[in-house]
């Protein structure tokens, strides 16, 4: 090995990157132990033969029939040059039936499940791939064997198929024990690369996990060891590993995950350097590189612009062509297709979709994977437009249970869960049950995306309509006037994507009696989706029941009566006559009518639990 004598210049810069990882906040993260861990038994694998640990000796390249057995790891070697990872995988099965009973040693058997794991990884079978890299490593644990080198990079290749799993809970813990592994020693050019991607895949897995600041400064820290990189050396990693030793690909892979931090914080569209700069660099080695989602320059290269329907369609035809019987890769721009359906109201087609790119993820992820998990998000929201709440809830509770496992209650991924099951609830009237789950998305969001951003304002029009359903006026009041001021910031004055905090807003001055307020504010939606064409939208019906329900607060029945058997129209024929969304409109006309033929019942709310939610997000 080659050693980079300019890396112990760096030591003080990358010192700074272990001693924080052993201080990070991870000490209730645990690794799932269901799923094998470092005391596996390097030998449970069926499919090769048993060799009992402690019958194990070490040969040396003078014993008889030695080099074939300590090199049985090395069977498939071309073949994974190739990217032929079956027959890498076929290959190095057939080497280790061909040593008989000889015994390789503790280092050649955990480099024989290291060179299994990643022929699996190659061929996108993930889940097989992190238990046969576990078995690796707990063969040189163990045993007691002084192979901190290779234990340092099979940790790291855990990590990082952790960070490729979904599992960011997960990789952070597998990262910060690679990193310690990687400065145990002597240090040579492997154990440099090794800490930055290590570094790396910290900084993804902190994105995920929703510790922005340890995110941005890992990231910016990997960055910088980077840059200093030679180009390239002769260093112990095997082919087409988590790991490379071309600094090109270590930086592409870095500035690819702070891009992925800049689209969790929201503002990815503003500056798209960092990607490019990553698909530049990966084009000269892409064939280097596993099918990775994360890394992938068909799932890159549609960042860069608008994906359209041609785009998703012409990336789907080359990721057929891709290793693995299973294609994540393909799975992942199925995600993008089925948003594509969405936004033309094909929600059967994005239904279809969906559930192709879950069959895929379930195959070959965990169950608790955040990938499983963002597409049963997007299925839930897709099936409560399909009128069917019960899937709908199924389907986010599925998620957030599973988020709340892999990434932790603090990630945006499970602030995502948490709207899409309040979505749900809030369809079905069950306001009392969201109010505390969306006041913690509002905050998790805000500290992730900002207080401004346009999902979080959705988040904040959903938390005020359950406000308003529970009679919570002064609660909604501090939310409604502040959001739609920052929705004027986003989004131009004749925005459909202001109606909803408009229709918000005027419902909540309605009650309050502030009555001129709230009806400029109502005109002003109403406005806004008759000049867009939108008139006979779910959305306009929403605007016409608040109209109704401040009119009545007035005592303007004529005008009450009128937009509430308008709203009433437009709902029956979107959902039909019996839904919810009907009924609620025939419930407030009933109230209105027993207000207008008699004196109101002291503390009788208008709303009750009849006042119709608000409920368009699209728009945004």
């Amino acid at each position: 090995m080659i050693v980079n004598r300019n890396f112990r210049k760096r030591m003080i810069l990358l010192g700074t990157i272990i001693l924080a990882s052993s201080t990070l906040p991870l000490t209730a993260i645990a690794q799932d132990r269901s799923r094998g861990w470092e005391g596996s038994n390097p030998n449970d694998d069926p499919s090769v033969v048993k060799v009992p640990v402690g019958d194990r000796k070490t040969q040396t390249p003078s014993s008889p029939g030695a080099d074939d057995t300590e090199n049985v790891f090395q069977a498939g070697d071309v073949s994974f040059k190739a990217g032929r990872f079956a027959e890498a995988l076929q290959q190095l099965d057939q080497a280790w039936r061909g040593i008989g009973t000889k015994q390789p040693s503790i280092r050649s058997t955990a480099q024989f499940f290291e060179r299994k794991a990643l022929a699996q990884r190659g061929l996108q079978n993930l889940i097989e791939a992190e238990r046969l890299l576990k078995q690796a490593l707990g063969s040189v644990t163990t045993n007691g064997a002084h192979e901190e080198k290779l234990r340092s990079r099979i940790l790291f290749e855990i990590a990082d198929l952790q960070s490729q799993e979904g599992l960011p809970r997960e990789s952070a813990v597998s990262a910060v024990q690679a990193l310690k592994a990687a400065t145990t020693g002597s240090v040579s050019r492997m154990e440099n690369l090794l800490t930055i991607e290590g570094t790396n895949t910290l900084g993804r897995a902190m994105t995920d996990i929703g510790d922005i600041k340890t995110a941005d400064m890992k990231l910016d820290d990997a960055l910088k060891a980077a840059i200093s990189l030679e180009p390239s050396g002769d260093v112990n990693i095997p082919l087409q590993s988590s790991a490379s030793k071309f600094a090109d690909v270590i930086t592409a892979k870095i500035k690819a995950n702070k891009y992925y931090l800049r689209d969790t914080r929201g503002n990815a569209g503003k500056l798209k350097r960092d990607l490019q700069d990553a698909i530049s660099l990966l084009r000269n080695y892409s064939e280097t590189i596993a099918p990775d989602t994360r890394y992938s320059l068909l799932t890159l290269e549609l960042e860069q612009s608008e994906p359209t329907r041609e785009t998703v369609s012409a990336a789907l035809t080359k990721a057929a062509e891709l290793p693995g019987n299973e294609n994540l890769i393909e799975a992942a721009l199925l995600m993008k297709q089925a948003e594509l359906k969405l936004a033309d109201n094909d929600l059967r087609g994005a239904a279809d979709v969906l559930k192709r790119a879950l069959e895929i993820r379930q195959k070959v992820l965990p169950a608790y994977s955040t990938y499983i998990a963002e597409t049963l998000i997007k299925m839930s929201e897709v099936q409560l437009k399909l009128g069917r709440p019960s899937d709908a809830a199924a389907n986010a509770q599925r998620a957030s249970t599973a988020l709340e496992r892999s990434a932790g209650r603090k990630s945006l991924h499970f602030a995502r869960a948490s709207t899409a099951l309040a979505s749900v609830y809030v369809a079905a009237g069950k306001y009392s049950q969201v109010e505390p789950l969306l006041q913690e998305t509002v905050n998790t969001l805000s500290a992730i995306r900002g207080r401004g951003d346009a999902e979080t304002l959705r988040t904040i029009d959903l938390l005020c309509s359950a406000y308003i359903r529970n009679n919570k006026h002064g609660a909604a009041a501090s939310y409604t006037g502040l959001a739609l001021a920052d929705a004027e910031k986003l989004y131009p004055a004749n925005s459909p994507k202001l109606v909803q905090s408009l229709t918000n807003l005027g419902t909540v001055e309605a009650h309050l009696k502030k009555f001129a307020e709230s009806n400029a504010h109502l005109q002003r939606a109403q406005n806004i989706l008759m000049r867009a064409g939108k008139s006979n939208t779910v959305e306009y019906a929403d605007v016409l029941a608040a109209q109704g329900v401040s009119n009545t607060l007035q005592k303007k029945w004529g005008a009450a009566q009128a937009a509430l058997r308008q709203a009433r129209t437009i709902y029956t024929t979107i959902y039909g006559a019996d839904s919810s969304y009907t009924n609620q409109m025939t419930e407030l006309l009933k109230t209105m009518e027993a207000m207008k033929s008699g004196p109101r019942i002291p503390g009788h709310n208008i709303l009750l639990e009849n006042k119709f939610k608000p409920s368009s997000p699209q728009y945004r």
